[in-house]
């Protein structure tokens, strides 16, 4: 039995962080020496006290609130416009379930963005807009979705303006660091967890 293969890359930010420190919990309350990893876990804590030094100078740029609000309202938005057209299925217009059909379509090959990490979901809800106004406008308009087409982009667009922003300031510059840092980390923990396995 093996340690089960996390996809550490698709995690946000706070999520890697908080995986990363149970991680350590569990070593430490084990020890590093009794698992045979002293080494190996020498290297993964340097790099993850490094991803908590970086992680603190991106929650404390100014705009991070902002973003988050921004982000909570396009979820929403999100979250609205599926839901509506999933109801739209229901309809007792044959043309409107029809409709809601095709854009079903549309909404299931997106999946599920509000749970994407924050720039994949600005592009993937870009991409889903580009098709609601096009090729879907007609569908859109008949299941009545056109309000809801406009909040998603209106909030699509303000969580894109306050990411520029942020990554004008060093935040920005800093962001770019912890990637490079999640990576050590990453490489870190693969390492030590090989090593737990294959002893």
């Amino acid at each position: 039995m093996g340690i089960e293969n996390l996809h550490l890359a698709h995690l946000v930010n706070n999520a890697h962080f908080q995986l990363q420190t149970q991680f350590g919990n569990l070593i430490v309350a084990t020890g590093a020496a009794a698992l045979k990893i002293e080494p190996l876990y020498t290297t993964w804590h340097t790099s993850f006290r490094l991803e908590d030094d970086v992680i603190k100078k991106i929650t404390k740029s100014p705009l991070t609130g902002s973003m988050d609000a921004a982000d909570r309202r396009r979820d929403v938005a999100y979250r609205g416009i599926a839901e509506t057209n999933r109801a739209a299925l229901n309809h007792f217009w044959e043309v409107v379930r029809t409709a809601a059909g095709h854009l079903t379509i549309v909404f299931n090959t997106y999946g599920n963005v509000v749970r994407m990490p924050l720039n994949e979901e600005t592009a993937a809800i870009t991409n889903l807009l580009q098709e609601l106004k096009g090729t879907y406008a007609g569908d859109v308009e008949t299941v009545g979705l056109q309000n809801w087409v406009k909040e998603l982009e209106t909030a699509n667009n303000a969580f894109e303006q306050l990411a520029e922003q942020r990554h004008g300031e060093t935040a920005g510059k800093t962001d770019l660091v912890l990637r490079h840092v999640r990576a050590d980390v990453d490489a870190a923990y693969r390492a030590i967890t090989r090593r737990i396995e294959a002893l």
